[in-house]
């Protein structure tokens, strides 16, 4: 893939690699399929609102959050780096 970095003030290595597994072992497809459910029906397509309230979740989740993307790149191997002479 590529470089990512994410930054933040006030958390040491510990507490981001804590925070890697938490997202790793979170259920992803769970998640958004709660954060879909906070859509405005009809956002995505006039016929969304013809859909059932499941098959209606499935669709946004599939269209609108790559969780097969997520999956991939929490999969990856992670480094965490601090800056020099924190003791975090």
């Amino acid at each position: 893939m590529g470089n990512l970095g994410i930054g933040g003030k006030g958390i040491g290595r510990v507490e981001a690699k804590q925070a890697i597994e938490g997202v790793r072992s979170a259920d992803l497809e769970g998640i958004a399929a709660e954060a879909a459910g906070g859509f405005v029906r009809g956002e995505l397509s006039k016929f969304q609102v013809c859909l059932p309230e499941e098959a209606e979740r499935e669709l946004l989740v599939e269209r609108l959050m790559d969780v097969a993307g997520a999956r991939r790149v929490l999969e990856e191997r992670m480094v965490v780096v601090t800056r020099m002479g924190e003791e975090r």
